[in-house]
């Protein structure tokens, strides 16, 4: 919404020269991310009771990727750049926005970070003196920090790197290990079923899985090369 106002003339048209090229993997670099979702789908179907805010809340945060998408493309057209503060003008207004951007990264940076910690140093702490837990928590937290930093600086474009992790997360975690899991459960009782249809079901699954991971991983590993 902010690209637009920022700069409301449309500078070219909606791209439509650069479509899904399935035979160049192009397509498995964006898929990759947006999949990642489908890994919360488990935990979402065992939660101990349901609400109607998780709906409310996926409606506000869509509503806005898809507006900030829709005026970003509005704005500038076929020369748009990832992220699209890379084509906001050196005015006051995009100025003050990248700044408020930066403010917001670096708040929710503490947050993000705050929960995989906790869970690496409930494990890495057993090896440390209590004593000396408030020193060693410390060096943690600056040495992840800095390895996260050096990875943002090596690998500038995140939605290679992001799809890289999520095709090979997902097609792991979201297809290949579930499909063995299930094979290994139902083998013997209640069995593979008529024709055996659980057989198949799970080796089909399981094809799929693998076709994501090499494409997934061929296609972002290939862009994260390219821009080093």
């Amino acid at each position: 919404v902010a690209s637009a106002t920022a700069r409301p003339k449309v500078s070219g048209s909606i791209p439509g020269s650069d479509k899904v090229k399935l035979g160049s993997f192009r397509f498995y670099e964006n898929f990759s991310i947006v999949a990642q979702s489908l890994e919360l789908c488990p935990v979402y179907g065992n939660r101990l009771s349901s609400s109607s805010n998780s709906y409310v809340c996926m409606t506000v945060v869509v509503s806005f990727l898809i507006l900030v998408g829709f005026f970003g493309y509005w704005g500038f057209g076929e020369k748009s750049i990832s992220p699209v503060t890379l084509n906001f003008p050196s005015e006051v207004f995009p100025t003050i926005l990248k700044v408020l951007m930066a403010i917001m990264i670096f708040v929710t940076f503490a947050l993000n970070f705050w929960a995989p910690f906790n869970l690496v140093w409930h494990y890495v702490s057993k090896k440390h003196n209590p004593k000396r837990y408030w020193i060693w928590e410390r060096i943690y937290r600056a040495t992840f920090i800095v390895i996260i930093t050096a990875l943002a600086i090596a690998f500038p474009n995140i939605g290679n790197l992001m799809g890289l992790l999520g095709a090979f997360c997902l097609s792991n975690i979201g297809f290949i290990f579930p499909a063995i899991i299930e094979l290994l459960v139902v083998w013997e009782t209640p069995g593979l079923g008529k024709y055996k249809w659980r057989l198949w079901k799970n080796v089909f699954v399981i094809i799929i899985g693998i076709f994501l991971f090499v494409a997934g991983t061929y296609s972002n590993a290939k862009g994260l090369i390219l821009n080093l």
